[in-house]
């Protein structure tokens, strides 16, 4: 028989005053170690948390721009229904250009109070601490050749989010309004 079919038996390690167990060294190249692996963990955590803020401000500038882009189709809409019946109407269903700051609040953490009620309808609003805001803006124009088709681009920008303002582009749409 060979050395190689028989390895030799793994003896413990015995340090210089005969006791078994780590030594100094190895015992700190464990700890060494240990914290390297902690702080790549704390460090993803980091970046979980700033991806999730940038997550959720994008999908509330988006929802404001769809916000504004419904408000001018229904001033639209109701622009058509007034020139339909041949009542007065302005020459343009809207203002061609506008800004307007908004706001957004947790829903979970906000207030609720009703502010009006018409008729059988209540109106509530939300009061609560504003965690992002965005300044929606708009320009319109009526499209040449045609009588009431209208292209409207939307831009929501993320204001003066500063810790954000490296990673959050603002939000475009272009819309066309026709009949």
């Amino acid at each position: 028989m060979t050395l190689l079919q028989y390895p030799a038996q793994r003896r413990p390690r015995i340090a210089a005053g005969g006791q078994k167990g780590f030594t100094l060294i190895e015992s700190m190249i464990a700890m060494l170690i240990l914290i390297v692996g902690l702080m790549a963990v704390m460090q993803l955590f980091a970046v979980a948390v700033l991806s999730n803020k940038i997550a959720r401000s994008k999908t509330f500038a988006t929802q404001a721009g769809q916000a504004a882009l419904e408000n001018l189709q229904t001033r639209y809409d109701l622009w058509l229904k007034l020139k339909a019946e041949k009542k007065p109407a302005p020459a343009d269903p809207f203002p061609l250009t506008g800004e307007r700051e908004v706001g957004w609040v947790d829903p979970s953490q906000a207030n609720v109070q009703q502010t009006e009620t018409q008729g059988a309808t209540q109106i509530y609003d939300l009061y609560g601490t504003v965690h992002d805001t965005f300044k929606v803006g708009w320009t319109a124009q009526r499209v040449s050749g045609t009588q009431n088709v209208y292209r409207v681009d939307i831009t929501v920008d993320p204001g003066n989010q500063t810790a954000l303002k490296i990673f959050n582009t603002p939000v475009r749409v272009t819309a066309y309004l026709a009949p």
